[in-house]
C-alpha cells in the first residue's frame, strides 16, 4: 500500500545498501535499531561505527528530492 501510494510522486528508487531492503518490497529500507538473533542490526541505523562512511553517520535523509519526478 505504501509503495502503490507514493508511486503517484514518481518514480521510486532502491537504496544502494541493499542488505536492509525489506526483501519482498525492494523499494522499502528497514530503519531499525534492533538486532537479530545474532546480534547483527535488522536495519539501517546510522548509529553503529560499521554503517558509516568516512566517519560520517548514516541519518535518515532524503535522497534524490530535487530531481524532477517522472510521473505522468
Amino acid at each position: 500500500m505504501h509503495i502503490e501510494f507514493s508511486r503517484h510522486f514518481g518514480v521510486l528508487y532502491q537504496h544502494a545498501m541493499g542488505e536492509y531492503r525489506l526483501p519482498a518490497y525492494e523499494e522499502i529500507v528497514v530503519v531499525s535499531n534492533e538486532v537479530d538473533a545474532e546480534g547483527k542490526l535488522i536495519g539501517l541505523n546510522g548509529i553503529n561505527e560499521d554503517q558509516s562512511r568516512h566517519g560520517r553517520r548514516h541519518y535518515w535523509h532524503s535522497d534524490l528530492s530535487y530531481m524532477v519526478s517522472t510521473h505522468i
